[in-house]
């Protein structure tokens, strides 16, 4: 946006460098009337929301791993994820694909309906003019959380960026099937409508982003720090970004599988409820194990 600007006002690169050319493009833009509610100052919002929770991108550390945690089974209190900014974004490993969509890169806002508006004040202090950033609060009221997941199409030049958000009431009905959450975000007469190929995009994203959040939450000592080598990342956005690898661990590579006697998939579920009806606040990760092994023992000689 910069740089349109820049060039649309002839500004040289020179005298762009002595002022302020990103705040300037801002501010032309939200001068227009009615941009500040659209979905690109939405997103501007957030991402200046992102600058401010530190710039922290979640990286799976494989394809394949991406492909474990999509297929997870979980059944969580969406309350009970924790240990995240409320917005990041995520980088998927090179060419990743899930039921035949490549996953684009994406940002992810979790977070209270309330806090919606904090996002709006920040932008709107700095570029001087009203930024409405559209919540849900009719679902669920301001203390509810709400899941906003946005990406880059890169394939049509009028609709660059798609985005949904999802209120927590919500989000096991459309963890369900790609129709079920298609079903939801229509309910919302001032949503654009989103074809097909597109509806499936956002729940492959949506439940592979939740997915992996759930993981992290039970498993934080599979998350750590640092660039993967390899990452393409440049100098300049790793002073700006910070990056955490979410991986898979040792115990858990691997596949099993039998006819008969089989493996039982690892799977993540909130802590269980007491006779009083409380619960400790968190996620259980329970491990794989077998189900109707062989209980009895033989012994494997050599034939003489």
């Amino acid at each position: 946006m910069a740089r349109i600007w820049r060039e649309g006002q002839s500004v040289s690169k020179k005298e762009a460098k002595r002022t302020d050319i990103q705040a300037q493009a801002l501010r032309a833009f939200f001068s227009q009337v009615g941009s500040g509610q659209t979905i690109d100052a939405v997103i501007l919002a957030e991402e200046e929301d992102h600058i401010m929770q530190g710039g922290r991108v979640y990286m799976p550390s494989s394809a394949e791993f991406v492909e474990k945690l999509w297929k997870a089974r979980l059944k969580v209190d969406v309350q009970d994820i924790g240990g995240f900014p409320r917005c990041f974004s995520v980088a998927w490993p090179a060419k990743t694909v899930v039921e035949s969509i490549e996953l684009p890169g994406c940002m992810v806002w979790f977070g209270h309906q309330g806090e919606r508006q904090e996002v709006a004040d920040t932008l709107e202090k700095y570029v001087g003019h009203p930024v409405i950033v559209a919540g849900y609060e009719d679902v669920g009221g301001p203390d509810s959380m709400c899941l906003h997941v946005s990406w880059h199409d890169g394939v049509s030049p009028q609709r660059p960026y798609l985005r949904v958000g999802i209120p927590d009431e919500w989000i096991a009905e459309c963890l369900r099937s790609a129709e079920d959450l298609e079903a939801k975000l229509s309910t919302y007469d001032w949503a654009l409508k989103l074809d097909d190929l597109e509806v499936k995009t956002a729940y492959v994203l949506v439940r592979t982003v939740l997915h992996m959040m759930v993981y992290a939450t039970a498993k934080p000592d599979a998350c750590h720090e640092g660039w993967p080598s390899g990452s393409g990342v440049q100098a300049g956005q790793r002073k700006r970004l910070a990056a955490t690898v979410v991986d898979l661990p040792d115990e858990l590579k691997g596949t099993h599988a039998s006819p008969s006697t089989h493996w039982r998939e690892w799977h993540l579920r909130s802590y269980p409820r007491k006779r009083d009806g409380s619960r400790r606040e968190g996620v259980v990760f329970v491990h794989g194990t077998w189900v109707n092994p062989v209980k009895d023992a033989m012994t494997v000689g050599e034939q003489r």
